[in-house]
């Protein structure tokens, strides 16, 4: 495609005299634009101005359907999915714009649809996706990609939000990180978040002994690639951290005071969490100490990433 070089308006009044300058024409962030083929070649039209490639920082998505931690029932229709974003051109076919590509959206870690047009300023909605039977916390992903398939490398480029399906039992859950999450191999510090449904996270050494719980409460604990659950109880006390509620706070949703630290290496991690009972045993849903309560989330230890 052919690129007209833009268009310099100047305007000045003078008395005395006439002003001369000479200006560069391939100058970032200088000249007024509305597409990228009103822009020097190496630039794109980004935010009404022509801009380096190089200095575009990449698509920003916004997820603004479901609430976050939204509660459905299990199998009831399909997700009211909607986002919204900038500096990305949806376009199914080849394109020369700086800024084409597509969003993928992934449910739970798995590429579910992938939209391809649609005015993305506007807001766009996805009606593809049923509400899962299976209770718990759900996640939704969307990725932005070229048109290659690739990734754009900032942190904006993904949007997430996680929703529950209530099937009346208890469920611990992390909210933060997403599955899938990418993070730097060396060094990286990752929060984590979580919430619970149908249980309480309370602070045992603010509960009086003896004293009966109001609804199922407990706390929880963090372990890093751990044989969970099947090697509990035995390995129940080797967590990384735990996560425990202030003093008399009851509430269904924290992020932990500590940052978690993944092991050396690139590849596939996993975050774990599992309920605790008041009495520092891991808690069971049932008396016959069956069904443990707890949640894993994959992320990606990869090399030169930021989280």
């Amino acid at each position: 495609m052919s690129r007209r070089k833009p268009l310099i308006v100047l305007a000045w009044l003078s008395i005395a005299g006439c002003y001369a300058a000479e200006f560069d024409t391939d100058a970032s962030a200088v000249f007024v634009c509305s597409q990228d083929d009103e822009c020097p070649l190496g630039q794109a039209c980004s935010e009404g101005l022509c801009q380096a490639t190089a200095d575009l920082r990449g698509p920003a998505l916004a997820i603004t359907s479901p609430a976050p931690l939204k509660v459905f029932t299990p199998g009831d229709g399909n997700l009211p999915l909607a986002f919204e974003g900038q500096d990305l051109l949806l376009a199914a076919d080849e394109s020369d714009e700086a800024r084409a590509g597509y969003v993928e959206v992934y449910l739970d870690g798995a590429l579910v649809d992938a939209v391809t047009a649609g005015d993305l300023e506007a807001g766009l909605e996805v009606a593809s996706i049923p509400i899962p039977t299976t209770g718990g916390l759900h996640h939704v992903v969307l990725s932005a990609r070229h048109q290659d398939g690739e990734r754009f490398d900032n942190p904006e480029a993904d949007a997430h939000v996680a929703f529950w399906v209530d099937d009346g039992r208890e469920h611990v859950a992390i909210v933060e990180p997403p599955p899938g999450a990418r993070f730097e191999s060396d060094g990286a510090r990752v929060q984590v978040e979580i919430a619970s449904l149908n249980f309480t996270l309370v602070n045992p050494g603010f509960v009086a002994p003896g004293e009966p719980p109001a609804a199922p409460e407990g706390y929880v604990h963090i372990y890093v690639d751990a044989d969970v659950p099947s090697c509990l109880p035995a390995c129940n006390f080797d967590y990384q951290s735990s996560i425990i509620p202030p003093g008399l706070a009851r509430v269904n949703q924290m992020t932990a005071d500590q940052y978690l630290v993944l092991p050396d290496g690139v590849g596939t991690v996993r975050v774990q969490i599992v309920a605790q009972a008041l009495d520092n045993e891991p808690y069971y849903r049932s008396d016959d100490l069956q069904e443990l309560v707890y949640d894993e989330v994959p992320v990606q230890s990869v090399v030169g990433e930021q989280p």
